[in-house]
């Protein structure tokens, strides 16, 4: 699973030129390619990563794990790589930082991204830094540019309406809902429960545009989607409710 996750990442980006899937966690992301150390094939990976003058810094955390990263390890038989950073593609070198750089480096990293450090308590070895130099300018510095922040949100919220709508009119996946859930919750709860998923969900879709305007992302708030699926799981109980009240049944 987390291959295909990998894998659809970098498809998009690319297709997209960096618009979609261009940042994570509020960092940029660029996409490695490094030739495999044993299959000689080549392997794209995409990174966050950290500017640093014509350098860019990425991080050999592998999620915490107490392995070195595949790339990590391509690297260092074969420095010679290829980066994308949106739209923009050159050749580079990549050298692993040591010493006092290697210091510097990661107090400025962790003040940006704590969870690195986190990392580096689970990972039980010293999380290699890797400085990737482009040979042509890639703009890797530049500050992200905004392009409509509240498509995302807006999109978020019609995927949830859709998967709402999937969910309540499809006979089988509403029995199972109503069986174990709505039938055993009291109405008031049901109603309070709708109350507040409707207040959360606007506080997070102003959220989700807030975020996108510091980090210039836009479709990447679809996530969004899944939450407003979730969170509106009480009002598909009112609804479906309200309908046998009323004595009419929905398709199924």
């Amino acid at each position: 699973m987390l291959r295909r996750v990998v894998a659809l990442h970098r498809d998009v980006y690319r297709r997209t030129g960096g618009r979609i899937f261009g940042r994570g966690r509020g960092k940029p992301i660029l996409l490695l390619t490094t030739t495999g150390r044993r299959s000689g094939k080549l392997r794209t990976t995409p990174l966050p990563y950290f500017p640093d003058g014509e350098a860019m810094v990425v991080v050999g955390s592998n999620s915490g794990r107490g392995s070195h990263p595949n790339w990590y390890l391509n690297i260092e038989a074969d420095a010679g790589v290829t980066v994308q950073v949106g739209p923009n593609v050159s050749a580079a070198e990549a050298t692993a930082v040591s010493g006092a750089c290697r210091s510097a480096l990661w107090d400025r990293l962790i003040e940006t991204a704590p969870w690195y450090a986190d990392y580096q308590s689970q990972a039980r070895r010293e999380l290699p830094l890797v400085a990737i130099v482009p040979a042509t300018p890639l703009g890797h510095d530049a500050s992200a540019r905004v392009e409509r922040p509240a498509l995302g949100w807006w999109v978020s919220i019609l995927s949830g309406m859709t998967l709402l709508g999937f969910i309540a009119f499809h006979g089988r996946t509403w029995r199972m809902w109503s069986e174990s859930v709505t039938g055993v919750i009291p109405q008031a709860a049901l109603r309070a429960l709708f109350g507040a998923a409707v207040a959360t969900h606007i506080l997070e879709g102003s959220a989700a545009v807030r975020i996108a305007e510091r980090d210039g992302r836009h479709a990447a708030t679809l996530r969004w989607g899944a939450q407003t699926l979730l969170l509106g799981f009480p009002s598909l109980g009112l609804l479906r409710r309200s309908v046998a009240a009323t004595g009419r049944t929905p398709p199924s």
